[in-house]
């Protein structure tokens, strides 16, 4: 789904929930958003389903595009936006679980991911990241997230190295920003802990939180001791450990309490 090249390094978003995003509601206030883009990443084109299933996409006739997003009778899908040569594109990706298959924890989350494929140049630009960094935000608190993720892609190494696992089980890991859904406001003693040194945590309103690791985001593409040190205060149990086999994965994970009213149904016997 990335495009990486060596120039540049792509900068990605990601947005975690267990709300069901296969809707035209979901697909009508996620348009609604990207037009708060900086205009030159706004997308041209649509993709759903597959890449044979592609089309032009334009801020001036988005209905075309959401009548294509299924109602709630599916089970899973996906759809697409993005700026020709990727230099924009943002994937929707919507999942329904039946109670029989709930065993398997990457069956029943729902995600939005975001990437710029001119990550540092975007980056160095201060105005345009904030106001990419606010439509994350806002489509986090929108859809409750229950985690986020910002964080720029290696070009050099392997996803299964440095992105972390999880499988629906717990975070994958502390990028250089990360965002906390209001369940972990009572997981994490965030305010009795001395993080200072270690980064920055901005509160909201409604109990969720964004943590950013004091670094350059080039300087915490791989982990580094300092991501260790913060999930050592924070919660370990939270997180995906580095050492754990991603196939057999025996680690002790831990994830919030979570509603699951959208994406679990019970199969028709």
């Amino acid at each position: 789904m990335v495009s990486l090249n060596n120039q540049n390094q792509t900068l990605g978003f990601q947005i975690v929930t267990t709300r069901f995003l296969g809707t035209k509601e979901a697909a009508s206030f996620i348009i609604d958003t990207l037009k708060k883009l900086p205009k030159k990443y706004w997308p041209t084109k649509s993709e759903y389903y597959s890449s044979k299933n592609k089309g032009l996409f334009s801020f001036e006739n988005t209905k075309d595009f959401v009548d294509k997003v299924p109602g709630t009778y599916l089970f899973g899908g996906y759809a697409k936006l993005y700026k020709v040569r990727d230099l924009f594109s943002i994937y929707v990706n919507w999942t329904r679980c039946p109670t029989t298959l709930t065993d398997d924890p990457t069956l029943v989350f729902n995600s939005i991911s975001i990437y710029f494929d001119n990550g540092l140049d975007l980056l160095k630009n201060k105005k345009d990241f904030n106001e990419v960094e606010s439509i994350w935000v806002e489509l986090c608190k929108r859809f409750n997230a229950w985690y986020g993720q910002c964080h720029l892609f290696s070009n050099t190494e392997r996803s299964n190295e440095y992105l972390g696992w999880g499988f629906g089980r717990c975070i994958s890991r502390l990028h250089w920003k990360t965002y906390f859904g209001k369940e972990y406001n009572t997981k994490f003693d965030i305010r009795n802990l001395n993080l200072n040194d270690l980064c920055t945590i901005k509160r909201y309103f409604e109990g969720d939180f964004l943590l950013t690791i004091n670094a350059a985001p080039e300087e915490v593409v791989t982990r580094t001791n300092t991501e260790r040190e913060i999930i050592k205060l924070i919660g370990k149990n939270y997180f995906w450990d580095e050492n754990d086999n991603r196939l057999d994965p025996k680690g002790e994970y831990m994830l919030p309490s979570l509603n699951y009213s959208e994406v679990i149904y019970e199969s028709i016997k």
